[in-house]
Formats: C-alpha cells, structure tokens, sequence
C-alpha cells in the first residue's frame, strides 16, 4: 500500500510540475520542415564548397601539366604555386572561421 501511495504522490508531483514549467513544443510539421530547410542548406552549402574545390585542383592541375612541360623551371614554380594555394585554402578556411 505504501509504494502504492508513493507512486501516487510521485506522479501528482510530476502533473504539477507539468502545469507550472509550459513548455512550447512546435508542431511535427513545423518541426519536419525547419529540418529539411536545414538540410537542403546545408547539401547547396557542401556542393558550392565542393565545386570550388574541384575547379582550385583543376586549376592547379593544368597547371602543373603545364610545367611538366618546362622541365627546368618547374620545380621552383610548383614551389610557388604550392604555396600560393596553401596561402588561399588557408584564407578561405580563416573566412569561414575554421583557422584562427
């Protein structure tokens, strides 16, 4: 009878803090649709970052392909560009406030 008793008052306890905590809880669909606004966000942000990447190695391949041609300054000119787009990722990845 006693636990009977106390699961009793337990449950009265919790019905009473139902009533004085109102939690607004939005509506499944409201719920379903913020997270596909999200989602779809997020999918055009990885594709746009995606095809910026795509066209920097492209650009950098052809021009490596390029100086494969010019044996003799290649080497100092890969340098060069090396760093040039190390210093670019670096910058793009400081905007987005990966790099401090």
């Amino acid at each position: 009878m006693k636990q009977d008793e106390w699961m009793k008052k337990m449950d009265e306890t919790w019905d009473e803090m139902d009533a004085k905590l109102h939690i607004d809880v939005p509506e499944t669909d409201e719920m379903q649709q913020q997270i596909s606004s999200g989602e779809k966000r997020y999918r055009e942000r990885m594709r746009r970052e995606l095809c910026r990447f795509i066209i920097l190695a492209c650009v950098l391949l052809s021009v490596y392909m390029l100086m494969a041609v010019h044996i003799t300054w290649a080497f100092y000119i890969m340098q060069l560009i090396s760093i040039i787009a190390v210093v670019i990722l670096l910058l793009v990845e400081r905007s987005k406030g990966r790099v401090t």
